[in-house]
């Protein structure tokens, strides 16, 4: 859920509420929404937002890929998490992760080195702020004297909690201290699959099964009833969000990779007719993605391509997979 021009602010949340609603009636599993700041034709603030999805939506999971943590006091997210989960009656899902944009960092006073830091403490102290009833801790960057979240979260123990990052440092992380583990939508497919194999070796390092553990999946997709029509629609607005990507220092995304969307399409994307997509989602499943995160909006994209492709996928694809 992007938007980057300026005429469709004023329409922002009533778009996503009406693709919540037919979301819904496709059946979706989940909607999740990343975090952006100092975007300048204007991003939907991830907490609000997510509270306001949850308040529109009766089913779908609500999820956050990913709320830049170490920009955040862990208490507040804790709070803010603990009342989500309460609004949406047990249907939060918190993906956390570092965050790369150094305008993002300085502007909120965090030191890019300290990131790592204060992601695992925050982690941690949000695992306590929803499971104890009281809380006194003397960390490296945060300091607690008896203090409580109430109330407590619905889910038992806490909402699970989704690590993103794609450095073997990061997926190591995800092993070691989160529910799942979260992969960007620029890593290519390759990636994901030795990716995968190095998640769950790490698991069974930290003595964990890797069967309990979940894998979450981000890809750029379009649907459309043939592959000509959902490559026309999507590419323009790809390849412009793609840039910004490069422009920002995404470690996956050179300039070079940035236009070149047949590479891109092969490795990365899922675009095309259903047969098409069925596809792709079959390979990722034979890999171990447990839950796949589509985006079918992108920048400049219109509300109506982007719910004829929520409907095509919950005509053609969704139903494929709940037979099997």
């Amino acid at each position: 859920m992007q938007y980057y021009t300026s005429e469709t602010q004023l329409t922002l949340f009533d778009d996503v509420a009406v693709q919540l609603q037919l979301m819904e009636k496709y059946g979706y599993y989940s909607s999740f929404i990343g975090e952006r700041h100092l975007y300048e034709d204007g991003f939907l603030e991830l907490m609000t937002t997510m509270t306001a999805m949850a308040a529109k939506s009766k089913k779908l999971k609500i999820g956050s890929n990913v709320i830049l943590l170490p920009l955040y006091n862990p208490l507040l997210v804790a709070e803010w998490g603990a009342t989500l989960d309460r609004i949406s009656k047990g249907r939060l899902i918190l993906g956390v992760g570092l965050g790369y944009r150094l305008e993002e960092l300085e502007a909120y006073g965090i030191s890019p080195k300290e990131r790592v830091s204060r992601l695992e403490e925050a982690v941690m102290l949000l695992r306590r702020f929803w499971s104890e009833l009281r809380v006194t801790h003397s960390g490296k960057h945060f300091n607690y004297n008896d203090v409580y979240v109430s109330p407590k979260p619905i889910q038992k123990p806490h909402p699970p909690i989704y690590i993103g990052g794609e450095a073997k440092g990061a997926i190591s992380r995800a092993a070691r201290i989160g529910d799942g583990w979260s992969a960007a939508s620029a890593s290519t497919e390759s990636f994901i699959e030795d990716a995968i194999g190095f998640y769950r070796e790490k698991l069974r390092e930290y003595g964990k099964d890797p069967s309990q553990e979940k894998i979450l999946l981000m890809r750029e997709a379009y649907i459309a009833r043939d592959h000509e029509t959902a490559r026309r629609i999507l590419e323009p607005h790809l390849t412009n969000l793609y840039w910004n990507y490069a422009k920002w220092g995404n470690p996956h995304i050179t300039a070079m990779e940035a236009i070149d969307f047949d590479k891109r399409e092969e490795d990365t994307f899922i675009v095309g007719n259903s047969d098409e997509c069925i596809g792709k989602v079959e390979k990722y499943k034979k890999m171990g993605v447990d839950h796949l995160v589509l985006r079918f909006q992108f920048p400049g994209m219109s509300q109506e391509d982007t719910l004829e492709a929520i409907k095509l996928w919950g005509e053609k694809v969704i139903p494929y997979f709940k037979e099997r």
